[in-house]
């Protein structure tokens, strides 16, 4: 089942970038109702995860794990331009070790989308 691309969709993004851990993407029946209604649902393989190998677990460890952050909203704009959905309809899933850096990515994907 595929979303048309009207920017009307509602969306659902998640990820998660730490650890090397590896978020594949696969169909989850608990979103069937989602699904069923047009509503997308995207998996963002962040730097800091395994997805992409060492490197790019690498890419985004210490000093460097702003980029799990703008590697998320990279995303979200990519839904957006690509017209799956819009920004008063997209929203983020994140597991974060400590909730200043979901503040902070929330603040600068609002800020992004100019809400």
């Amino acid at each position: 089942m595929v979303a048309e691309r009207t920017g009307c969709s509602g969306a659902l993004l998640t990820g998660y970038g730490s650890y090397g851990i590896t978020l594949d993407p696969s169909f989850v029946p608990e979103m069937l109702a989602w699904y069923e209604r047009g509503g997308v649902y995207a998996v963002a393989h962040l730097r800091g995860g395994g997805e992409h190998g060492s490197q790019w677990h690498e890419a985004g460890r210490k000093l460097r794990k702003e980029t799990t952050i703008t590697d998320f909203i990279d995303c979200a704009e990519y839904l957006v331009a690509r017209g799956w959905t819009r920004p008063d309809r997209l929203a983020g899933s994140t597991q974060r070790q400590r909730d200043e850096e979901l503040a902070d990515e929330l603040a600068l994907l609002l800020q992004q989308f100019g809400l």
